[in-house]
C-alpha cells in the first residue's frame, strides 16, 4: 500500500508548476485526496468541476489530486460518460473504483 509520501507531486515541468507542486505538503495532499475520493464515492460519480464545487477545493488542487488518485491503483477511474461543466464544456465523469 502506498503512503502519503510515495507520490511524486505532478507538475508540467515549468518553474512555477514545480514550485506549486513542491509547496503542497504531503499531509495536506493526502487529506485532499481522501476528501475528493469520498465526494466522488458518495455522489456516485463527479466531474473535476463538480468536485471543485462540492468540496470547496480549488481546481488547481483538484486536478493533480485526481491525477494521483487515478494513478494510485485505480482508486478513481474516468468513465465513458460526460457532463457539462459550469462553463458548458463537456467533462468526463470520474467514478470511485470502490463500486
Amino acid at each position: 500500500m502506498q503512503t502519503e509520501l510515495d507520490f511524486d507531486r505532478p507538475h508540467n515541468s515549468t518553474p512555477t508548476s514545480i514550485a506549486a507542486a513542491d509547496s503542497q505538503s504531503p499531509k495536506k495532499a493526502a487529506i485532499d485526496r481522501e476528501r475528493i475520493l469520498m465526494f466522488v464515492h458518495e455522489s456516485g460519480g463527479a466531474t473535476r468541476d463538480e468536485i471543485e464545487v462540492g468540496t470547496g477545493i480549488i481546481g488547481n488542487t483538484v486536478r493533480p489530486r485526481v491525477h494521483e488518485l487515478i494513478a494510485q491503483q485505480f482508486r478513481l477511474v474516468e468513465v465513458n460518460r460526460v457532463r457539462p461543466t459550469r462553463t458548458g464544456r463537456d467533462a468526463f465523469v470520474l467514478m470511485s473504483s470502490w463500486f
